[in-house]
């Protein structure tokens, strides 16, 4: 009896892990590439056999190497997010038909977008920008062309006022020095990049997040080994 029931268990774990490896985790890249830019896909395809043949010393298609994949695919969207000026680069890599116009940004105005309730969220700004085609004047605004992300796990109102405030100025610059670029496809679809810079981390959700996630382990870290810490100290000061 208990040796049906281990073959069981086997057998289960084994199905189990064949639905994850040939269908699940196929499903999810699936998901994630649809909703991720061309370059996160291209980058994550090209680098996934080379870290794999670098890792393996081969390129075998199994879970370990949908793990490297979604490795390679973490790395290359935390990159993509920490460099403005790559997002803008890549993005005319990719759109070719896609032209940048001589344009400037008439206002803005910040505010605070709270992702949850009251973390992981950022200070935003609605910007109006205008540009002419053909000898006419467009205007258009957008709502997420610049976001200063907080990486508070609770963010108290003297916190969001300070985000706010860190925008507001970095804007100030940004428009004075015209540090920013407008792209369109046609008259009416447009497209404004701003700052140009080649690394911030303010700007950049993923890295933000990754902070959270790294200050909410050490805080349970220190709550599951602070008993420990104190009883060794104990012992201590016993001798």
């Amino acid at each position: 009896m208990i040796n049906n029931n281990n073959d069981w268990l086997q057998e289960s774990k084994k199905a189990t892990e064949n639905f994850t490896s040939r269908y699940l985790m196929p499903i999810l890249y699936l998901i994630f590439f649809l909703t991720s830019s061309l370059f996160v896909i291209v980058a994550t395809v090209v680098l996934t056999p080379i870290f794999s043949l670098l890792v393996y010393r081969k390129i075998k298609i199994n879970k370990r190497f949908f793990l490297v994949s979604f490795g390679v695919y973490l790395m290359m969207s935390l990159i993509l997010s920490l460099s403005p000026r790559l997002q803008l680069e890549s993005f005319k890599f990719f759109h070719p038909n896609w032209q940048e116009v001589d344009g400037k940004i008439t206002s803005y105005k910040t505010d605070w977008t709270p992702t949850t309730k009251n973390s992981a969220s950022s200070a935003t700004a609605i910007i109006s920008y205008a540009y002419t085609v053909n000898g006419k004047q467009y205007e258009y605004y957008t709502r997420d062309a610049i976001a200063h992300y907080s990486n508070q796990i609770w963010n108290t109102e003297s916190n969001k006022s300070n985000y706010q405030n860190l925008l507001d100025k970095a804007l100030q610059s940004y428009i004075k020095n015209k540090e920013y670029k407008i792209l369109i496809k046609d008259e009416n679809q447009s497209k404004l990049f701003i700052p140009m810079d080649y690394f911030s981390n303010s700007y950049s959700f993923n890295f933000q997040f990754l902070i959270i996630i790294l200050k909410f382990l050490s805080f349970l870290a220190i709550i599951i080994f602070l008993p420990t810490l104190l009883s060794y100290f104990k012992r201590l000061l016993k001798r």
